[in-house]
C-alpha cells in the first residue's frame, strides 16, 4: 500500500512560469548539451485535493486520479491538451474499486487499471483480476507497467528504494540492478515514484533529478538534471510525489504546502517566455552564481522568488560540501578560495562556516551597504552592525539565533561559561541532560572568543576542554553512542546550528536543573516563556562577560570579482523583503515583519496546548500564545544583540574532534590542546 504521508512545510514556492535550462540524454556521469525547458503550473479539476496516481495514455490523454480534502470522493480525470482543460473519465462512474478507501490504484498507459491493497496487486485486464503478491517487509511506493513487465517501486524495513520487475506471462520476479538507477533511488526528495512513456520503452523516477532507465537498453541517463528541475519547482519544500511523461513532455505532481495537497507542473522543451515590461532586464544570458558551503534550504526555496522577477537570468547554486564526493570541509574551502583568486568564484557567497574576516581583509566581499541602508528600517540593523565593524557593509545575516543559558537565577547571573558550570555543580541532581550535553559543550565554545588573529588561545582552549569534562560528569554522559542517540561533538559539528534539545521542558518537568538553548523560533520561545511563567525558570546570554552573543545565519556576501555584481544585489535586495523571510524556516528572520508574522502574536495570552512529560498524565506544561507586551519585551532581548559569533567549519571541526577523543578515548587535555593549536594555527596562515 502506498503510504500517504503528511508533511508539514512551512514554505511553498508558486512558480507560475519559469525559463530553466537541462542537459539532457548524458549518462548520469556526463554533461553536455543544454536543452531549453518551461515549466508550468497546473490547474486541477476542482473535486481534486490529493493526487494518487498521474499517467500519459497512448493517445496522449493525460490521465489523473485522486480525492477531495476529505478524502472521501475519489474521481479520474482527462485532459487532451496538458491539463488546460479537464473532463471526468467514464471510469469515474464505473469503477468499484475506486470506492475502496483503503486501496491504492492507477492506470497503465494503455489503458489497464489495478489496484493494490494488503501486499497484493489487482489487474483488471479481463472480468477476473490477475493478482501479483507483493513480498512481506517490503511497501509499496509506486508502479509503471511496461507491456508485460510490471515494474514495482518498493522501500524495504531499512528505508532502501528498489525497482523490482515481474514478468506477468511467467511469473517471475527480479531486482532492476543498474547502478546509476539504484543511486538515484538514493536521492529521493518525496516517497518515490515511478513512471513510463505510453512507448513502454523507457521508466521515469525522480532522485534529485529525474533520470530515465532503457528498459532494452539497461541503461540510465539524464531527463532533467538535478540543477534545472530544482531551478523550476522547489523540490525540498515541494518533494515530488509522481510523473507521467510523453516524448518531450512531463509532469511532475508535487507534495503542496501541508502536504494535503498536491501540485502539478507541466515541463516542456523548447518554450520560453517573454519577459514582462515591469520585470528588470539585468542582460541577456546572465548566469548568476551562488555558493553555499552546506546545503541550505532557504536559499534554495528563494531561487524561485528572483526568477520570477527576473526571467532573462539563470541561477546556478552549489553546495560546496555534500560529504559524498570524498572532499573534505577544508577541501571545500580550499578550492572556493582558489576559484575565487582565479576569478571563476561565485558571484553570491553564503558565508556561513565561512572565513569571513579574512575575505574582508582581503577585499574579497563588495560593499553592500546602499542595499542595507535602504531597509534600514525595515530589519533588525544591530545584527548587522555587529557583524561589520567597519565603516561599510559587506556582509548580511539574513536570519539569527541567540544561545542562551536557561535556569534559576542562580545559574542565569553568572556571565561566564566557567562560573556557570561552577554553579550548576551547586545544583541539586539532576542538573543537566544527557540530550543537552553535546549542544551547551558546543554553544560555549561558539561564544568563547578562543580563535585570535594569530591563531588558537591556548589558555582558553584548554579551561575549555576541562569545563567539557566537569559538565560530561553533570550530564551523566559515559559513551558516545546510547541506543540510537549521538552525544558525540563531531556531532553537533554536523547540525551546528540548527540543533538544540527542549531545555524549558526538561526543567519544568524536574530532569533537569539548567541548560543551554537557543531563541530561534517563535514555538521556541513560546514554549520558554510559558515555561517560566509557570516555574522558576530565567534565561539570559551565554557567555555574556564577552558580549550579548548571536549566531548570525544565512549570511550573504557578494563577490568583488563578479561580472554580475548588479543582478547579485538584485538578489540581496529581494532576499531580506519581508515576502521572501516569510517563508524562512532556519531561525529567527531578520526582517521586522517577518518575524512578527511567525510569532501569531494576540492581545492577551492564549492557550493553544499543553505539553506532557508522559502520555498517562493529565497536567502538564499549558502553552500560550505570547501577548503584544511579551513580544515587545522578547524584541527588546533581541536588540540587546551585539556580538556575532565568528564560526569557521574547520576550526570547529579540529576542535571538536579532539573534544571526542578526549571525552570517550581518554586523551589528554594537553596533547589534544596542542594538536588543536598546531592544525588550526597552520591553517589560519594560509
Amino acid at each position: 500500500m502506498k503510504r500517504i504521508i503528511s508533511i508539514f512545510l512551512t514554505m511553498m514556492i508558486m512558480i507560475s512560469t519559469i525559463g530553466c535550462r537541462s542537459k539532457e540524454d548524458d549518462p548520469i556521469e556526463k554533461k553536455d548539451t543544454k536543452v531549453a525547458y518551461q515549466a508550468d503550473k497546473i490547474e486541477k479539476p476542482k473535486d481534486i485535493s490529493k493526487i494518487q496516481f498521474l499517467v500519459y495514455l497512448e493517445d496522449g490523454t493525460l490521465r489523473i486520479g485522486g480525492s477531495d480534502q476529505s478524502g472521501e470522493k475519489r474521481t479520474v480525470w482527462d485532459s487532451k491538451n496538458n491539463g488546460k482543460d479537464w473532463i471526468l473519465a467514464e471510469d469515474s462512474e464505473q469503477l468499484m474499486e475506486l470506492k475502496n478507501q483503503n486501496a491504492f490504484y492507477k492506470y497503465s498507459s494503455d489503458g489497464k487499471f489495478y489496484v493494490v491493497e494488503d501486499q497484493t496487486i489487482r489487474l483488471y485486464e479481463d472480468t477476473q483480476p490477475s493478482t501479483i503478491n507483493i513480498d512481506e517487509g517490503e511497501s509499496y511506493l509506486d508502479s509503471a507497467l511496461c507491456g508485460q513487465d510490471f515494474y514495482l517501486l518498493v522501500e524495504d524495513e531499512t528505508g532502501t528504494k528498489q525497482i523490482k520487475k515481474h514478468d506477468l506471462s511467467e511469473q517471475i520476479w527480479e531486482n532492476v540492478e543498474n547502478e546509476e538507477l539504484v543511486q538515484a533511488l538514493k536521492k529521493t526528495t518525496g516517497y518515490g515514484c515511478l513512471a513510463t512513456d505510453p512507448s513502454a520503452e523507457m521508466l521515469y523516477t525522480e532522485g534529485k533529478e529525474i533520470v530515465k532507465y532503457s528498459v532494452e537498453k539497461d541503461e540510465t541517463t539524464h531527463a532533467i538534471n538535478g540543477e534545472v528541475l530544482n531551478s523550476c519547482i522547489d523540490t525540498i519544500n515541494e518533494p515530488i510525489t509522481g510523473l507521467a511523461v510523453q516524448g518531450e513532455n512531463i509532469v511532475v505532481c508535487t507534495a503542496g504546502k501541508s502536504g494535503s495537497e498536491s501540485n502539478l507542473y507541466f515541463l516542456q522543451k523548447e518554450q520560453t517566455k517573454k519577459t514582462e515590461k515591469d520585470k528588470t532586464d539585468t542582460g541577456k544570458n546572465t548566469v548568476l552564481k551562488i555558493y553555499s558551503l552546506k546545503e541550505n534550504s532557504m536559499i534554495r526555496s528563494s531561487l524561485a522568488f528572483f526568477r520570477r522577477e527576473h526571467t532573462d537570468i539563470s541561477i546556478n547554486y552549489t553546495v560546496g560540501y555534500t560529504g559524498e564526493d570524498g572532499l573534505s570541509v577544508s577541501d571545500a574551502i580550499r578550492k572556493l578560495n582558489t576559484e575565487i583568486m582565479a576569478d571563476e568564484g561565485p558571484d553570491i557567497i553564503v558565508l556561513d562556516n565561512l572565513p569571513v574576516e579574512e575575505y574582508i581583509s582581503k577585499g574579497v566581499l563588495e560593499p553592500v551597504t546602499d542595499i542595507v541602508n535602504e531597509k534600514k528600517d525595515e530589519i533588525f540593523f544591530n545584527m548587522i552592525e555587529g557583524y561589520n565593524k567597519e565603516s561599510e557593509i559587506f556582509c548580511v545575516p539574513t536570519t539569527f539565533r541567540i544561545p542562551v543559558i536557561i535556569g534559576n537565577s542562580e545559574v542565569v547571573s553568572e556571565e561566564s561559561s566557567k562560573a556557570v558550570i561552577d554553579q550548576m555543580e551547586q545544583q541539586e541532581s539532576p542538573v543537566l541532560t544527557r540530550q543537552d550535553f553535546p549542544y551547551a559543550a558546543m554553544y560555549m565554545f561558539v561564544t568563547s572568543d578562543m580563535v585570535e588573529k594569530d591563531g588558537m588561545n591556548e589558555e582558553k582552549l584548554t579551561a575549555y576542554y576541562n569545563d567539557l569534562l566537569r559538565l560530561k560528569e553533570m550530564g551523566n554522559v559515559t559513551d558516545k553512542i546510547v541506543g540510537e542517540s549521538d552525544y558525540s561533538m563531531n556531532q553537533t559539528v554536523d547540525i551546528f546550528p540548527y540543533g538544540e534539545s527542549d531545555v524549558p521542558s526538561d526543567i519544568y518537568f524536574g530532569e533537569a536543573k539548567a541548560g543551554v538553548g537557543q531563541i530561534a523560533y517563535a514555538d521556541s520561545y513560546i514554549k520558554l516563556n510559558s515555561a517560566r511563567k509557570q516555574a522558576d525558570i530565567q534565561f539570559d546570554y551565554l557567555n555574556k562577560s564577552g558580549g550579548n552573543y548571536y549566531i548570525p545565519t544565512e549570511v550573504l556576501g557578494i563577490n568583488s570579482r563578479s561580472s554580475y555584481k548588479d543582478a547579485a544585489k538584485e538578489f540581496l535586495s529581494l532576499y531580506l523583503t519581508e515576502e521572501v523571510q516569510n517563508t524562512n524556516t532556519m531561525g529567527f528572520s531578520i526582517n521586522r515583519n517577518s518575524m512578527r508574522n511567525s510569532a501569531a502574536v494576540t492581545d492577551s495570552p492564549q492557550y493553544y496546548s499543553t505539553i506532557y512529560k508522559n502520555l498517562e498524565d493529565t497536567s502538564g506544561l499549558d502553552l500560550c500564545t505570547l501577548s503584544t507586551d511579551e513580544f515587545n519585551e522578547l524584541l527588546q532581548f533581541v536588540e540587546l544583540a551585539d556580538t556575532p559569533v565568528r564560526v569557521d567549519a574547520v576550526v570547529t571541526e579540529t576542535v571538536m574532534e579532539q573534544a571526542d577523543k578526549i571525552l570517550y578515548e581518554g586523551l589528554d587535555v594537553q596533547t589534544a590542546v596542542q594538536t588543536v593549536c598546531g592544525k588550526t594555527n597552520l591553517y589560519l596562515k594560509e
